[in-house]
């Protein structure tokens, strides 16, 4: 989540008639826009990434609590970027280390180092404690991990996050609560392989053995993988050739059914916190309490030569971009039906806030989203934007008017000052011209007194 302000001195933003008083040049920072996909409201990237950024403390007490980076030879660049910046943490530093050296200072500190800065987090009560403003944009899954995070800091008070999910009792206890997880997930999951292996043995000998070494797999990817938008595509990816020898038409049905039967791992806090632990990143579990931050998804994947521009884009909340992998918008569409009137409701909002004039350079937004959504979703969608499009002819014409009339009050002030301009002209000639006479009889008058002065000198001489 790439992903300013100072957050803790942004007072709550006010708003105008339902609408802030600010305009926005990003979509990702409308407040309370809705998931595309979900339909929640979403927390603005910007307000995520500045809380991101200021649980770091500054990179003076980081280095204070990385006695081992001592050893390395960067230390003495470091230690004189948190002289010279000791109140900033490292992304302010970074932010501004052109000013600093010759050459960039990430270029010279390895990207390890600088994540292993990142990771010192202020201790865990202060941390938990912000976050609780955030409760409104968790899920139940991280509003438990909250809650969790909360026991803990009261118990460890003057230890970080990452102290405290790797303190061997906590990562144990989490260890232990992953491990009783994955086991029952295995006991489902055989109860559904036995009746697989019975379709197996009518299929003649040696496909058992088969099933059973596919089915090794299968229970290594039901443990491991959470549920995502395509789980369901991956253990038919994984059982698909096997299905295909099936003759039988009613067993392979059958067979088909048992698939689906499959059980799926889900994303819980003892997962996140092993994860993290197991990593070394309290990151790991911050992210997740911003799992409803507003993300731009490309409607054509990256992966598939989509472009990171707006017209490839709507907005979906980190947990449902991620969800949605590479899944094709036709199938999006098909799989739920709600998406489209999701889809709708966001688009409406954004289009309100472009007619406000809320936010900037999004003028053509609508029609080009509107283009890609129908090409992307196999012509089944066809985006709403009839209320937009008039509402921007009106706004244009009444423009065009207003600039024709402005241009008409030109012209008159212009006819006006170019009637004037040609007086003044003619009144500036009118004085050149008298001046060249006065400037001819000044000299004829000076000429004339010059003869007088040299006149009576000379008569005063012959007397």
């Amino acid at each position: 989540m790439q992903i300013f302000g100072i957050l803790f001195n942004i007072s709550q933003p006010s708003f105008e008639a339902g609408y802030p008083k600010r305009v926005f040049y990003d979509a990702r920072d409308i407040p309370n826009l809705p998931c595309a996909r979900c339909g929640k409201k979403m927390l603005p990237k910007l307000e995520a990434e500045n809380f991101l950024s200021k649980i770091r403390p500054s990179l003076r007490r980081c280095l204070k609590k990385l006695q081992s980076l001592k050893d390395i030879k960067e230390y003495q660049l470091l230690e004189e970027l948190a002289e010279k910046y000791p109140r900033e943490n490292i992304d302010q530093i970074l932010s501004h280390q052109s000013s600093f050296a010759s050459k960039p200072i990430n270029k010279q500190i390895p990207e390890f180092i600088i994540n292993r800065i990142k990771a010192v987090t202020f201790n865990a009560s202060a941390v938990v404690r912000k976050l609780q403003k955030y409760r409104k944009y968790m899920s139940e899954t991280n509003l438990e991990l909250l809650d969790i995070m909360e026991i803990y800091a009261k118990k460890y008070p003057n230890l970080t996050l990452l102290e405290i999910i790797t303190h061997p009792e906590v990562y144990g206890y989490h260890k232990r609560m992953v491990k009783m997880e994955k086991d029952t997930l295995e006991v489902k999951s055989q109860r559904v392989f036995k009746r697989m292996e019975r379709i197996a043995e009518k299929m003649g000998k040696g496909k058992n053995e088969e099933l059973k070494v596919l089915n090794l797999e299968t229970l290594r990817v039901i443990q491991n993988r959470t549920n995502y938008d395509d789980t369901d595509e991956c253990l038919e990816n994984l059982y698909e050739d096997f299905i295909s020898k099936i003759n039988n038409r009613k067993d392979a049905d059958k067979f088909k059914k048992l698939v689906k039967e499959l059980p799926f791992a889900k994303t819980n806090p003892h997962r996140i916190i092993v994860k993290a632990a197991e990593n070394h990143s309290p990151f790991g579990i911050i992210y997740h309490f911003f799992d409803r931050t507003n993300t731009f998804e490309h409607i054509k994947p990256k992966s598939q030569k989509g472009v990171n521009l707006q017209h490839n884009g709507i907005y979906m909340c980190a947990d449902c971009n991620t969800k949605r992998g590479t899944t094709p918008y036709k199938k999006l569409f098909l799989k739920s039906a709600d998406f489209g009137t999701f889809v709708q409701k966001q688009a409406s909002m954004i289009m309100r806030y472009i007619m406000r004039g809320k936010l900037i350079r999004y003028d053509f937004y609508p029609q080009e989203v509107k283009k890609t959504l129908y090409e992307e979703s196999g012509h089944i969608f066809k985006l709403d934007i009839k209320k937009y499009l008039k509402s921007q002819i009106e706004k244009s014409q009444a423009e065009i008017q207003k600039r024709k009339e402005s241009c008409k009050k030109a012209d008159e002030e212009l006819r006006q000052i170019k009637k004037e301009l040609t007086n003044l002209i003619q009144r500036q000639n009118a004085l050149n011209s008298n001046q060249a006479k006065n400037n001819q009889k000044l000299i004829y008058e000076e000429n004339k007194l010059n003869n007088y002065r040299q006149s009576l000198h000379e008569e005063e001489n012959y007397g």
